[in-house]
C-alpha cells in the first residue's frame, strides 16, 4: 500500500501547466514518503531546463530533481530510501 498519492495540475499563466501525479511508499515506514511528496515537485520544477521545449533537457531536470531530492533525504533525515514513481502528463499546446 502506498503512503502518499499526490496528483497536482499547475497552469501558470507566464508558462505551460503540466500535472504532476506522484506515488511514494517508503517501504518500511511512511517518513520517506512523506518526504518525498513534500520535496521532489519543488525539486523538478524548480530546475530552469524542466520549462523547455527541448524534451531531452526537460527530462534531465527531472533526473536532476529525484537526485536532488535524494540528496536532500540523505542530508535531513540520513535516510536512504527506495521509493517514488512519479508522471508528469504536459498540458501545454
Amino acid at each position: 500500500m502506498e503512503d502518499v498519492i499526490n496528483v497536482q495540475l499547475w497552469n501558470a499563466a507566464e508558462r505551460d501547466g503540466y500535472a504532476f501525479f506522484g506515488v511514494f511508499d517508503g517501504h518500511g515506514g511512511s517518513e520517506a514518503a512523506t518526504f518525498a511528496d513534500k520535496h521532489l515537485r519543488r525539486e523538478i520544477d524548480g530546475q530552469e531546463t524542466f520549462w523547455s521545449d527541448d524534451d531531452g533537457c526537460v527530462i534531465d531536470a527531472i533526473k536532476t530533481g529525484f537526485v536532488s531530492t535524494h540528496k536532500l533525504m540523505m542530508t535531513a533525515v540520513g535516510l536512504l530510501c527506495n521509493t517514488s514513481c512519479l508522471g508528469f502528463h504536459s498540458v501545454s499546446k
